[in-house]
C-alpha cells in the first residue's frame, strides 16, 4: 500500500516536468520558454531584458552559440514569435553581393551582416503550440544551415 502511494506521488510530481518537456511550446513568456528549453535538455543563459520589446537569451548547441530574440512583446511578455540568430566571429565584412547570392541559395535561413560587420544568419518562427520535436528540428536545421554557410565562407576565403 505504501509502495503504491509512493509510486503515485512520484508520478504526480513528475507529471509537470514531463508536460513541460513534451507539451506544446509557448514563447509568450520568455522565462517560461527558457524553462521549456531546460526541460528539453538545452542550457539557456539568463534572459536579457534590457529591451522589453525584444527580450533575448543565448544557448549553445553543437558548438554554436544561438541567440533567441523574442519579438512582438509587450513589457517583456506576451511575445508573438522568436528569431534564432547565429553570428560568425571570424567572418568580418563579407561582400554584399556574396551575401545576396547566398540568400538566393538558402531557403530556411536568412543571411545578413550585423551592425558589427559580422556574418550572421537567422530564422524566425511562430512556435506557439509546437511540439518540442518541431523546435528541435528547427534548431538542427538552423545549425545545418550555419555549417553550410561556414563551408561557403571558407570556399570564398572570407574566414579570418
Amino acid at each position: 500500500m505504501i509502495r503504491r502511494f509512493l509510486i503515485l506521488c512520484a508520478l504526480f510530481f513528475a507529471a509537470p516536468a514531463f508536460a513541460q518537456a513534451n507539451g506544446p511550446l509557448s514563447a509568450k513568456d520568455p522565462a517560461a520558454f527558457a524553462a521549456q528549453l531546460r526541460a528539453m535538455g538545452y542550457k539557456p543563459g539568463e534572459i536579457d531584458k534590457s529591451n522589453d520589446k525584444f527580450p533575448a537569451l543565448i544557448f549553445e548547441y553543437r558548438d554554436w552559440p544561438i541567440n533567441i530574440t523574442f519579438g512582438g512583446c509587450t513589457n517583456g511578455t506576451n511575445c508573438r514569435y522568436i528569431v534564432l540568430v547565429g553570428i560568425f566571429s571570424d567572418v568580418l565584412n563579407p561582400p554584399a553581393d556574396w551575401v545576396a547570392e547566398l540568400n538566393v541559395d538558402f531557403d530556411l535561413i536568412k543571411v545578413w551582416v550585423g551592425d558589427n560587420g559580422r556574418l550572421s544568419f537567422s530564422a524566425g518562427a511562430i512556435v506557439e503550440g509546437w511540439p518540442p520535436s518541431a523546435f528541435k528540428t528547427l534548431v538542427d536545421e538552423l545549425i545545418n544551415g550555419g555549417d553550410e554557410l561556414a563551408d561557403e565562407a571558407r570556399k570564398a576565403k572570407l574566414v579570418k
